[in-house]
């Protein structure tokens, strides 16, 4: 059996030699923009809503990379699709794309997704009725709060008064007045106090008293919605079925008052697509439904003379208000979404792991922090759907062989490299790579976990692969900073860049070095 890489990859090579590298997220568009809407409410709330929701959902749940891989398997084989999709889309692809997906087998892996999201659906309402028996008859005192979704334990380092977080910043720049406490979801986190302020989890992201009459309630429609979201499902009708995981906290929100719901709610741009139905239960009671950017690296570099602003469909978002870091990232946002309002607020903390820097501060060398993008293996690449080849092995390699050719013999230096935090399926040659070169001075690399801001405040001077939102950083605390291309393809005037000094090419870089020293 041949091993469906050799299918991916003779398939993202007919897309490359055609120079349409942006065909996946470019169809995915099509297929959204074709998605069957809806003219009558669903779960209580507004066709727009549900049909906006429904989009988002096809975004994160369907048209993802799996999605991409079939693709490429398919015009890598013989163009027969193996991918379960909604009819009308399987249509448009056999008629438009020249693929054979109208299939028996097709439809029926459609609708094996569609029970998969019914019974998804089922163990969240299980799920949020064993929260609510935990939570019953639990008294809480009305207070005003805020709340922060999705954050994990980095978000709450050691020392948590001095690192920069999400929460610390927050705490900086909101009025203190408007509220006493700050509630999250990470469990393992103990209460406690930081500024006056209360910091606490919630296994709900808004108040509820729980008593006999809402577990009785909740269970009764819990069952109602379970059997006719199945029979709706036998009448062929599936929209229930897709968002049923939305329903326990949509219902729920409906049991609570305007006090019990936060004064704000901060979402971060890691799930930027998708809007908890929920959230609109909120909103009606004059909750601040916020979507921050803790990345201002919201738009695709441009290296093939083609426009890809829009790749990662955020024009779908329906978020009505925005945190972003500077002007270029407002405009980008407004581009899309006209109607948002979107507030600049500058670089946005997110996590921190007050890792100590001793090699670093006790260093009497002028430190340079080198910043990149850790480019995956081959393999996940493809199927990533990106719209060029920017952030691969070769482009990295150029990049740090530049920084190396330039600073090898300089032992006035330090150079310091940050990489982002470890992931899986990274490129093993980039690896070896780092390995090779941030072994022995004046180069070395530090602890991955440790947040930009650390090394920053330490350096001399920054170099970025572009667009990285650490050049951002550093320029607003002041520090030389600059995007670094090695490979010649991004334009000095590229909007991704957000007003970054571009230095392209090691003649560039070498003069850069020159003036900066010629300013001491």
């Amino acid at each position: 059996m041949i091993d469906k890489q050799v299918f991916i990859k003779k398939g993202y090579e007919k897309l490359k030699n055609k120079d349409q590298l942006d065909y996946l997220y470019l169809l995915s568009k099509k297929l959204i923009n074709q998605a069957e809407e809806i003219n009558e409410p669903v779960f209580g709330l507004s066709p727009w809503i549900i049909n906006s929701a429904l989009k988002q959902f096809f975004i994160q749940r369907i048209l993802h990379v799996t999605f991409n891989e079939n693709i490429l398997i398919a015009f890598g084989r013989n163009k027969k699709l193996k991918f379960g999709l909604p009819t009308s889309w399987l249509i448009y692809l056999e008629q438009n794309e020249g693929l054979k997906s109208i299939s028996y087998f097709n439809k029926l892996r459609w609708k094996g997704k569609i029970f998969y999201w019914y019974f998804v659906g089922i163990y969240f309402m299980i799920k949020y009725f064993m929260i609510l028996i935990k939570r019953f008859k639990t008294t809480y005192k009305s207070s005003s709060y805020v709340y922060f979704d999705n954050l994990n334990e980095l978000n709450f380092p050691a020392k948590f008064s001095e690192s920069k977080t999400i929460v610390n910043w927050y705490l900086r720049r909101e009025n203190p007045n408007r509220f006493n406490e700050i509630i999250h979801g990470v469990k393992s986190i103990k209460k406690f106090e930081q500024n006056g302020k209360i910091i606490r989890y919630s296994s709900l992201p808004f108040n509820l008293r729980i008593n006999i009459g809402v577990l009785l309630s909740y269970l009764k429609e819990m069952v109602k919605i379970t059997i006719t979201t199945f029979f709706k499902l036998l009448l062929g009708n599936s929209i229930q079925a897709l968002l049923l995981k939305e329903y326990p906290l949509l219902y729920l929100s409906r049991l609570a008052k305007k006090e019990d719901f936060a004064k704000d709610y901060l979402f971060h741009n890691s799930t930027s697509i998708y809007k908890p139905l929920w959230t609109n239960i909120a909103e009606e009671y004059q909750s601040n439904i916020i979507l921050y950017f803790y990345s201002a690296n919201t738009r695709m570099v441009n290296i093939d003379g083609k426009d890809h602003s829009l790749f990662g469909h955020k024009e779908f978002m329906t978020w009505r208000k925005y945190y972003v870091w500077n002007q270029y990232q407002k405009r980008h946002i407004e581009g899309m979404i006209p109607n948002a309002e979107v507030i600049v607020v500058g670089p946005i903390w997110f996590q921190a792991s007050n890792i100590k820097l001793e090699n670093i501060t006790e260093s009497n060398k002028k430190i340079i922090s080198i910043f990149d993008v850790q480019p995956y293996n081959f393999d996940r690449y493809r199927v990533l759907g990106m719209p060029n080849e920017y952030y691969t092995f070769q482009t990295i390699n150029s990049f740090h062989q530049d920084i190396f050719d330039l600073f090898s013999s300089r032992q006035d230096y330090l150079i310091v490299l940050k990489r982002k935090r470890d992931t899986t399926m990274l490129d093993d040659q980039y690896l070896e790579k780092i390995d090779s070169i941030y072994n022995q001075l004046p180069f070395m690399q530090i602890d991955p976990a440790v947040d930009a801001g650390s090394l920053l405040q330490f350096s001399y001077a920054s170099i970025h692969l572009p667009s990285t939102s650490t050049a951002l950083i550093s320029k607003s605390l002041g520090i030389e900073s600059i995007y670094y291309d090695a490979t010649l393809k991004i334009k000095k005037n590229d909007q991704s860049l957000a007003g970054v000094n571009l230095i392209r090419g090691k003649k560039e870089l070498n003069e850069w070095l020159n003036d900066i020293e010629s300013y001491e």
